[in-house]
Order: structure tokens, then C-alpha cells, then sequence
């Protein structure tokens, strides 16, 4: 028999790798806001990135704030605009935006704008105050179960107004007075009306037509 083989067994270890580049931030210019951001830095161009916390797109001439880590290069702000404009908050990517806070408040100095193809609202209760409010619309439907309305003067203006109801009670403290070119009433049941005094007055005549007409 042969002396014996003895072997020895090591942990293993992780080979060796290259040491990962570390992010160098610098400054730089806008040269184009396609796809690929083109940006002017001390190095040459390079096309870079917007990164998602960026949400102001870089415009050309713009100075921007780079980070560069390895072959990557994003736009990390806008740090100067080259010339007055208004300032577009665009998500890159085109991506959803979400605001959640507490309380959210916008706040402008001489006008606020919304503009979409669709706007919906949900919430539990809605509040408008102003001094002149505005509603322009082809079509405004209001669905609930119900409808109040206090105001201390309303004005209706329209080609035509039509209504229709199950139940209507119409309840006047004042005087209730109607001026038209003509009145049509078509009752299919019982027509009763009531008053203290009431009078009838036509300019040239006044005509009953029924199968029995009873005065007294």
C-alpha cells in the first residue's frame, strides 16, 4: 500500500473584479432635447440621459448639472435657463405624474389653466367660490338625487326649454306673473283652478266649447 494522499480544502473566494467607476458629477450645456440629450461638457459632446427626478426637459443652451458613472451619462437638473420661457414640468418618458400629499395647494398670480382631453374629479364634496363663475359647454348633464338651487336672483334665457316630471309643485310668495304670445294647455285629466277673486278679460271675445258648461 502505497503512502497515503492528503488534501487540503481552501473556502472559496470570489474572483477579482474591476472596481466600479465612481459616479462624477460636472456641469454642462444643452446642445439638443431630442431622444438622446446632447450635451457641450469639458470633455466633448455626450448624449445623455434625462433621469427620472429630472422633471424640467433641458432646452438647447440650457446648463445643466451631469452625473456620470461608467459609460452613462443623465441629466440630473437644469440648473440655468438660456432664455425666458415658460418652465414645463414633463416626466421623462412620458410617464404618469402623481402629486399626494396632505394638502395640496396651487396657488396663481394671475390665472390658472387646465387643459385635457378628458378631466374627471372624484371626491366626496366639491367646493367652488367666486365672484363670476363661467360654465361653456355643447352639452351639460347634472345627474343626482337631488338638485338645490338658492340664489336670490335667477335668470333663464333659451330658444327652447322643455321639462319633464313625475310630481311638480310650484309654491310663489309674491306675484307669479307670465307674458307670452300665446298659452297652450293640454290636461289629460281634471284642470282646477282656485282663488279668492279671479278674472277672466279678452280683448274681443271669450269662448267656452264643452258638452256641459255649469256657472254657480
Amino acid at each position: 500500500m502505497g503512502p497515503p494522499v492528503i488534501t487540503h480544502r481552501h473556502a472559496a473566494r470570489p474572483l477579482p473584479r474591476a472596481a466600479a467607476a465612481s459616479p462624477v458629477l460636472h456641469i454642462g450645456t444643452a446642445l439638443s432635447n431630442a431622444a438622446g440629450i446632447v450635451v457641450a461638457t469639458a470633455g466633448g459632446p455626450a448624449t445623455a440621459s434625462r433621469a427620472a427626478s429630472c422633471l424640467v426637459a433641458p432646452e438647447p443652451g440650457d446648463t445643466v448639472l451631469l452625473c456620470t458613472a461608467g459609460p452613462d451619462t443623465f441629466v440630473l437638473a437644469v440648473l440655468v435657463r438660456a432664455t425666458p420661457s415658460a418652465l414645463a414640468v414633463t416626466p421623462a418618458d412620458c410617464a404618469d405624474l402623481v402629486l399626494s400629499a396632505g394638502v395640496l395647494r396651487l396657488v396663481a398670480g394671475r390665472e390658472l389653466q387646465a387643459a385635457a382631453p378628458s378631466v374627471a374629479v372624484h371626491t366626496r364634496a366639491v367646493r367652488v367660490v367666486a365672484d363670476v363663475a363661467t360654465l361653456l359647454g355643447r352639452l351639460m348633464t347634472v345627474a343626482g338625487k337631488r338638485l338645490r338651487t338658492t340664489v336670490e336672483t335667477q335668470e333663464t334665457a333659451a330658444a327652447t326649454q322643455s321639462s319633464k316630471v313625475g310630481t311638480r309643485v310650484s309654491i310663489v310668495d309674491g306675484t307669479d306673473v307670465l307674458d307670452a304670445a300665446a298659452v297652450s294647455q293640454r290636461v289629460a285629466g281634471t284642470l282646477t283652478s282656485h282663488a279668492g277673486v279671479a278674472a277672466l278679460t279678452a280683448t274681443t271675445d271669450i269662448r267656452l266649447d264643452a258638452q256641459r258648461v255649469s256657472v254657480g
